[in-house]
């Protein structure tokens, strides 16, 4: 009973942390083709117009799960990413323009990685609750030393 009993729970552990070699997202996208292999991992150069999450499973056009992405490298109009193999999967085994595909929720758009003008309109808002005596500090600095404590009449 008792060796039942902990291989059943050993089972149902594993079935909650997510230990599944096929993607359960059936909105799946195409991110990526593949590069070359270099040093145990996979360069991929990006399809997308988004750029992908670290750590996003990436998988194949079947839905079977190769690897979670390492690195995210290159320019933001020309974007390049390493993927770190699962178990089992050797990076020499790929070819040249093979595609790899990606969770769409994993995705982050092109604009969060762009600097953005500060609004405006903020701005005067801001200014418009500035009262007089905040802009003016030059009369609250001590006087240098030989310089007189009051203020000249032109």
């Amino acid at each position: 009973m008792g060796k039942q009993h902990f291989q059943s729970h050993i089972q149902n552990k594993n079935k909650w942390k997510g230990h599944s070699k096929t993607s359960d997202n059936v909105n799946n996208v195409e991110i990526g083709s593949f590069v070359h292999a270099c040093e145990g991992e996979m360069l991929y150069a990006s399809t997308h117009t988004k750029i992908p999450y670290f750590n996003a499973p990436i998988y194949l056009e079947n839905n079977c799960l190769i690897g979670k992405i390492d690195e995210i490298l290159g320019p933001i109009n020309q974007v390049y990413f390493t993927v770190k193999p699962q178990e089992g999967i050797i990076a020499t085994s790929f070819h040249t323009g093979d595609k790899v595909y990606i969770g769409s929720d994993k995705l982050l758009p092109l604009e969060r990685f762009l600097s953005q003008p500060k609004p405006t309109i903020l701005n005067k808002k801001h200014s418009m609750f500035r009262t007089g005596g905040r802009k003016n500090f030059s009369s609250f600095r001590k006087p240098k030393a030989g310089q007189r404590n009051f203020k000249r009449n032109h």
